[in-house]
């Protein structure tokens, strides 16, 4: 994990399922960023209160079996309110639903998507 004066942005990867993980580090480690693994919610806020400044971007699964993302993402911004957050989704066309599920300055990128759309989510959350 990142260390103090480390410039090197640094993404906490929550999902449960070992293959969609090794996917997703490789694609952000393609991109020169770094990732760090939660396989379950509880994992992801442990690191986020111990971790917390070190972590730049929050990546999760929008609505999954082991992991509610929502509530991980409420969880998460009420130990740092300023973590950016990216929502993975198969339902990202349908608006309505996932403004209801997250804060609206949260990148939310549709399934499957590409590493360029993958960075552009990253730079939107970091931006917002």
């Amino acid at each position: 994990m990142k260390q103090n004066g480390d410039t090197r942005r640094f993404v906490l990867i929550v999902d449960p399922h070992d293959g969609v993980c090794a996917v997703l580090r490789r694609m952000l480690n393609d991109a020169n960023i770094e990732t760090v693994i939660a396989k379950s919610c509880a994992e992801a806020l442990t690191l986020v209160k111990s971790h917390g400044e070190l972590i730049d971007v929050l990546l999760t699964e929008l609505e999954g079996p082991e992991c509610a993302g929502a509530g991980l993402i409420a969880d998460a911004l009420r130990h740092r309110p300023h973590l950016p957050i990216v929502c993975m989704s198969t339902a990202a066309n349908d608006d309505v639903h996932i403004r209801r599920l997250v804060p609206a300055r949260a990148a939310v990128v549709p399934k499957p998507f590409t590493v360029a759309q993958l960075t552009a989510a990253i730079a939107r959350a970091v931006a917002a």
